[in-house]
């Protein structure tokens, strides 16, 4: 299977190769692949059987950073004023599907802590079941979420860049 890097240059994978890093030959960067069965219901990196087909997927590919900006945003704008009970559903359901997204994202990278840490602000600003708590209390869980997906967003910028 042919690959190319970030370069543009082609590096041929072994397709009955396990999961694995592997370097471009000409410019030495290492290349984060992930195997992903495009078979319903089977899990990454996982071999399947006969006939199905496997797809490479890179960590740029895999992780988006568009719904860690969103989530910034909206709880940068609850922390900064007031607003109508609607805005804070919407922020619950953006927080939550950011949340729930990363944690996939970056389980299928195993990055683990990362996995849990967003699982838990999924289940904590889950829109189903609210947790009810003061408007002060919420202004401060608001900033340190805003300050975790910050960070998230930077961990997720220097994975992709690592694997350049």
């Amino acid at each position: 299977m042919i690959v190319k890097c970030e370069a543009g240059h082609e590096n041929r994978i072994p397709e009955d190769a396990p999961p694995a890093r592997y370097r471009c030959g000409r410019c030495k960067k290492p290349l984060e692949i992930v195997w992903a069965s495009t078979a319903p219901g089977s899990a990454a990196g996982s071999k399947v059987g006969a006939g199905s087909r496997e797809r490479i997927v890179t960590d740029r590919q895999l992780v988006s950073m568009i719904p860690a900006v969103l989530s910034i945003a909206f709880l940068v704008l609850a922390v900064l004023a007031k607003w109508p009970s609607g805005f804070y559903t919407l922020l619950r359901f953006a927080v939550c599907g950011s949340s729930a997204y990363l944690a996939w994202g970056l389980g299928m990278l195993n990055k683990r802590l990362w996995l849990w840490v967003m699982g838990a602000s999924a289940a904590l600003f889950n829109p189903l079941i609210p947790v009810r708590l003061d408007r002060s209390v919420w202004q401060v869980i608001d900033f340190v979420a805003a300050v975790v997906f910050a960070i998230s967003l930077l961990s997720i910028r220097r994975m992709c860049k690592r694997s350049a």
